[in-house]
């Protein structure tokens, strides 16, 4: 569900309540201003009877009021089953963490401080909205982030043509068009910004978005007394979920990797590839999308059995998934091929396709971030205009070149030409990800897991069942308990925790036990480069052995780097 969906479905409305006259006008002009449906309300007993007479999609609550507190309607609201899901945001001037803790308890999901800002109450209403629709509609929140671009593509394309409209005279044409260029401009790296912090608190859900899944299939599985077709049915469901939470990690993960290229925080590794596993890896990621279409992937390969590069496999795959994923959604039948071959010192990978093709204009701002071709059959395969933008990027970034010839209803073929880096046949690696692994399982161990996200230390004891846990929601008290005992086999470390966070518990761990040589697993929702290199040369600097994993993650994201640490057989 789009934003305008949003603003057009009746059931979709804002409940803002606050005792302060000039804070709900403000509040009220704020939402109404960027499309939303409003209903103020001056105080907790007039905000839970407008919520008797109609729910709404969200509330925006302030926690002291005369009368009834907001921190008391929340707890109704909480309590009662028809408005228990009702995403409440507070707001308030109370700045102290226990405040915000107490907002927390009661069940609020968010908090914005006063006095705040239009866009930082826009994008936190905005955000629950979307989590909201996402979590009623199963459809996971691969649209979240999605919104938020199109929401800011939507206002600056309404403020072109208002401002359009109200321009009779030339000088004040070119005077607005000056200012909407400012405005783009400074809404970029306002969004540049902002998504460098949201990528952070989108990867803790996703974490359980995406490892709950994998638990409840053999759950399902294993029931009785339920019939087929419901099993069936609970199957499909429960694949939905995994395939849109996925959807929605690789948007984050683009949005990330641009974020990193464009602060030079990327770095590429450089290990033998073999062309041969890597196009045919692309063809398997895709194989299933293309049946559903009726299109027949074709992978074509240089005479030569097989040849290696030297590069970096998960960009490559990366680059050459786009690619093959767009050809694949803008056709309706035929073949897309996938071809590698070398001429001289290159290595040029292809991507052919005989779907709707592009005029010469649209091949021109094809690679152009948040580009987006216009017509229906755009809109209808969906995304926010990242994808090519990141290809072109890291291709770039390889020293290479990416370009595209097209035409209109004769097919696209993207060429991506990169400086071969030959590998000799004795550096070529024996196992990589692109292989199809045996999961490990780890038994018999004990297990300290430090993390603030409940949910996150379930799916931990989840999917490495059979072995013995201690569970710590932060660092303190993680320390107290190996103050008393250092029996465990591995310590699995969150890097952002409250009281005490990972890098802090770390040399905390050294300082009052010199010597001790637990395995360190570390985790982190902040999936940037410079964050890992941090963890790993301040783990080296004070002599533990340590590993770094990003969320979300799966078991065998958990069990190789345990397997590095010698922790699994």
């Amino acid at each position: 569900m789009n934003i305008v969906d949003l603003h057009l479905n009746p059931a979709n409305d804002i409940l803002v309540v606050d005792d302060t006259p000039t804070s709900l006008k403000l509040l009220t002009n704020i939402l109404t201003d960027a499309g939303y449906r409003v209903r103020p309300a001056r105080d907790g007993e007039l905000a839970l009877r407008s919520v008797q007479a109609k729910i709404p999609a969200l509330i925006l609550l302030d926690i002291r009021m005369p009368g009834i507190s907001g921190l008391e309607v929340c707890r109704r609201l909480k309590a009662a089953p028809e408005t228990s899901e009702v995403p409440v945001i507070f707001i308030s001037a109370l700045k102290e963490t226990g405040d915000k803790v107490t907002g927390f308890e009661a069940g609020g999901v968010d908090y914005v401080a006063k006095p705040f800002s239009s866009e930082e109450v826009l994008a936190r209403v905005c955000v629950h909205l979307k989590l909201r629709s996402t979590e009623m509609e199963l459809k996971a929140a691969k649209d979240s982030l999605e919104e938020r671009v199109k929401e800011r593509t939507a206002e600056l394309v309404r403020a072109n043509e208002l401002l359009q409209t109200e321009i009779l005279a030339r000088k004040r044409m070119e005077e607005a068009l000056i200012k909407a260029k400012e405005t783009a401009e400074q809404a970029d790296r306002a969004k540049s910004e902002f998504l460098a912090n949201i990528s952070h608190e989108f990867r803790t859900p996703l974490t359980s978005i995406m490892g709950f899944p994998v638990i409840l299939k053999d759950f399902i599985g294993k029931a009785s007394g339920v019939s087929q077709g419901d099993v069936e049915k609970a199957l499909h469901c429960n694949e939905v979920i995994s395939s849109q939470g996925e959807k929605l990690f690789q948007l984050v993960r683009d949005l990330l990797d641009v974020i990193q290229l464009e602060s030079e925080h990327l770095v590429l590794e450089e290990n033998p590839v073999s062309v041969h596993s890597l196009i045919y890896a692309v063809a398997n990621i895709l194989q299933v999308k293309a049946k559903e279409k009726g299109i027949n992937l074709v992978c074509n390969i240089s005479k030569q059995e097989d040849f290696f590069i030297m590069g970096d496999i998960k960009r490559l795959e990366q680059i050459l998934t786009h690619l093959a994923d767009n050809a694949v959604k803008f056709s309706q039948k035929g073949i897309v091929q996938l071809n590698a071959f070398h001429e001289g010192e290159k290595i040029i990978f292809q991507v052919c396709d005989e779907g709707m093709g592009m005029a010469e204009e649209e091949t021109e701002v094809i690679f152009d971030r948040f580009a987006q071709l216009d017509g229906s059959s755009t809109r209808k395969a969906g995304g926010v205009g990242l994808g090519l933008n990141l290809v072109k990027r890291l291709v770039e970034k390889m020293d290479g070149v990416v370009s595209v010839e097209s035409k209109r209803k004769s097919g696209t073929t993207m060429t991506v030409e990169l400086p071969w880096k030959r590998a000799e046949m004795e550096d070529t690696p024996t196992d990589t990800h692109l292989e199809e692994r045996q999961e490990v399982p780890l038994k018999n161990k004990k297990i300290l897991v430090v993390d603030d996200d409940k949910h996150t230390r379930f799916l931990i004891a989840s999917i490495l069942k059979d072995n013995e846990f201690v569970m710590m929601e932060d660092g303190a008290r993680a320390m107290e308990v190996l103050d008393g005992k250092q029996d465990f086999d591995v310590i699995i470390l969150d890097r952002l925790m409250p009281v005490m966070d990972g890098e802090q518990f770390l040399k905390e761990l050294v300082s009052r036990h010199p010597g001790i040589d637990i395995p360190i697993l570390m985790l982190s929702a902040a999936a940037l480069y410079k964050d890992q290199m941090t963890t790993e040369s301040l783990g080296q600097g004070l002599g533990l052995r340590i590993k770094y994993v990003t969320k979300p993650f799966t078991l065998q994201d958990i069990v190789t780097p345990l397997k590095e640490l010698g922790v699994a057989c």
